[in-house]
């Protein structure tokens, strides 16, 4: 089928690209005029911009299948503003744009920053959205996902969790790479994450493609395996070849620091509350549903991270 695709420059849309290319589609890859387009993708390039609704018009032509996975990740509330129009206007947009062409199905990357905490130890597709207010990402992909799941379209939502593998050009866990790798000492908070490989998530959004396997109107988690900060940075370590002290930081001095430092926030300083209110969570997001419904699989948790070091020395970076 023919796809319209978002996001192919970043991170996770690259791989989504080559996923589709591979499985015999054909892809109208979206990229803004500043944007680096990555070569090695056969995919058919249109300039646009999801903040811009007419400029999409062209790429969306004739179009089976839409794939956005075009997204702005940040914690901060300085870049709030840019984040809601990109995130949660640019998708009102493509949603706009695709029932008025009457594309047979709309993929949305969306992240389990938009599923809730809940009471309970695990995480699932129902667990109801309950984080604070203020976390400025979480909402984003909250209201961007509620556009999309009440949109008349045949939908499909996608809520990967925090995505490491090779071809990271956005460089976001590149810090705790450099940490490790650099300092003695690794202190981390005592909360942890679920953890799943960009290569699998992009392999369970041309899974979704299917209607016999991504079901209309549902929501999909893509997790792996779950990991406290003292075990994620000992992989980062063994990794690299390190060895390295872990000590975990007690939670307390972290709540303090988010009470003391929120009013600097809302002064415009580009402090992270946000993050500071997830990296106290324990919780743990389960990929049973997608496992039964996609054919979804996650690589083990040493060789996610393994494959995340060596495409960053193979670029220099470390």
């Amino acid at each position: 089928m023919r796809v319209m695709l978002t996001g192919a420059t970043g991170f996770l849309g690259y791989h989504v690209a080559r996923e589709l290319v591979f499985a015999g589609h054909s892809v109208h890859a979206i990229a803004r005029a500043s944007s680096t387009r990555p070569a090695d993708l056969r995919v058919t390039w249109f300039e646009g911009d999801v903040r811009d609704r007419a400029s999409l018009e062209p790429a969306i032509a004739g179009c089976d299948i839409v794939v956005h996975s075009a997204a702005q990740i940040s914690f901060t509330k300085r870049d709030a503003a840019v984040q809601r129009a990109i995130n949660v206007e640019g998708t009102r947009n493509l949603l706009s744009l695709a029932e008025k062409v009457g594309v047979k199905r709309f993929l949305h990357t969306s992240s389990i920053a938009a599923i809730g905490r809940g009471e309970k130890a695990t995480i699932d597709e129902d667990t109801r959205y309950d984080w604070p207010v203020g976390m400025y990402y979480n909402e984003s992909k909250r209201d961007s996902e509620r556009l999309v799941r009440s949109s008349a379209l045949d939908t499909v939502c996608l809520n990967p969790a925090v995505v490491f593998g090779p071809n990271e050009v956005s460089k976001r866990t590149l810090n705790l790479f450099r940490n490790v790798r650099r300092l003695p000492l690794s202190i981390v908070p005592p909360g942890g994450i679920t953890l799943c490989d960009v290569r699998d998530v992009a392999r369970a959004h041309v899974a979704a493609i299917d209607p016999a396997r991504g079901r209309r109107g549902e929501r999909y988690i893509l997790g792996g395996p779950q990991l406290s900060y003292r075990e994620l940075v000992g992989l980062v370590a063994s990794a690299l070849g390190r060895r390295r002290v872990i000590a975990t930081l007690p939670a307390w001095p972290i709540r303090f620091g988010r009470t003391v430092l929120s009013p600097f926030e809302r002064l415009g300083a580009p402090i992270p509350i946000s993050l500071l209110n997830s990296v106290l969570s324990t919780n743990a997001y389960s990929s049973d549903k997608a496992i039964r419904e996609l054919g979804y699989q996650s690589r083990p948790a040493d060789q996610i991270i393994a494959d995340s070091a060596a495409w960053y020395r193979a670029q220099h970076l470390l």
